[in-house]
Formats: structure tokens, sequence, C-alpha cells
């Protein structure tokens, strides 16, 4: 309840953690000074909150990606499935020393839910979350996806014009079409793959790299 993520080792402070300011001087105990940066979605949550704790956390992704700066980690807990979409779309844009995270916390896979457009995202992860649905990405650069993996319904994720995408230990099953058009510098990185990865233009073919 004091740390952000502690299952997989993000041990920032919660924003009403006890260790705040309880430390020598007045200083926060813990590894780290505290910085709001983290934010926190989950089914029982309430966006008229701050959204920087579990305690304290927002129930939509709607109200978490608002403001986002580089540097900034967004958790889902337990998020269900269906309530995951966004309905306009979205800039995230981080910087390659500080990327925006969206993150499962946790050990639990957490769906996302894909009909989400992400439109000029620049330094953006999405680590421990399955993927449903379809999704597009649009004109962004360095985007990544890690250790995710697609459910059944799963339809495509659409990346056009994005600039050094990188897939990186994920599984798609079958269910997924990859779709990469006017990309470049796209690599796949210790993944597991039976879907259909679509290269449509010869640059797209030429600049996709699997390893």
């Amino acid at each position: 309840r004091e740390f952000a993520d502690p299952d997989n080792m993000d041990f920032r402070l919660q924003g009403d953690s006890q260790f705040r300011g309880s430390g020598p001087g007045g200083k926060d105990f813990g590894p780290y000074e505290y910085v709001a940066n983290v934010f926190f979605v989950k089914r029982d949550g309430d966006d008229a909150k701050d959204g920087l704790s579990v305690r304290t956390a927002w129930q939509s992704l709607e109200r978490a990606v608002i403001g986002r700066k580089p540097g900034d980690t967004i958790y889902l807990i337990d998020y269900p499935v269906k309530e995951f979409s966004l309905i306009n779309p979205v800039t995230l844009v981080g910087t390659p020393e500080a990327p925006i995270y969206i993150r499962t916390r946790g050990k639990r896979n957490t769906p996302v839910i894909g009909n989400n457009h992400f439109v000029n995202c620049s330094n953006l992860v999405i680590e421990r979350v399955n993927l449903c649905e379809a999704a597009t990405f649009e004109n962004g650069q360095n985007i990544t996806l890690r250790q995710c993996r697609d459910f059944p319904m799963f339809k495509a994720w659409r990346f056009t014009g994005v600039k050094n995408l990188t897939i990186d230990h994920c599984v798609f099953r079958g269910q997924t079409d990859l779709v990469l058009e006017n990309c470049s510098d796209a690599q796949i990185t210790g993944s597991m793959i039976d879907s259909k990865i679509q290269a449509q233009t010869s640059s797209d073919r030429k600049s996709t790299r699997l390893n």
C-alpha cells in the first residue's frame, strides 16, 4: 500500500504513503523522494479524486490520460474487459529520457480494450497488458509494446506513419493482425507470434526486423 508497484520492483511512493515525510529530517523514507508522476486507475475508482494512489485511483482511462507529462506512469488495477476504450483520439508525448508508461500493476495481466486511437504519440511504452479488439497508432515515434498478449477477440493493431516501433517479448496467438503502413525502423524481438504481420509497403517490409 506504500509503493507504486512492489511486485514489479517499482518502489516509488504512492501519494498517500505513510512513508512520506517520515525519514530523517522530515524527508521521505524509501529509495526515492516522492514525485507526483505515478497515477492509478481501477474499476471502483473515482475520477473526482487525485489518482495518485491505489486508494484514490481514478476510474477511467479518459481521466488518466489528461495532462500526462514525460516520465509519468499510469498503472491499471483489475480493470474489467470492455471498459478500457478511449472515446476520443489521444496524444501522449514523452521524451527518450522520460517516456510515458501505461502498465498493469502487480502480476496479473489487465485487458487493454482496443478501438483506441493514438495520434502523434512519442516515447510511449505499454507494458504487461492484454490487448483486445483493435487500436490505431498514427504518426508517432518511439512506441514500444512490451510483455503484452492478445485476447481471442483481438482484431488488429495498426501502425501508420510510426517511426521506431518495438514489439518486445509479446505473445500473439493467431487472432491478431499487426498492420504496418508507412512505418520505419520497426523491430519485433523475443516474441512468439502466430499471427499475420502485414507490412503494407516495400519500405515497411525492408525496415521491419524480426529478432
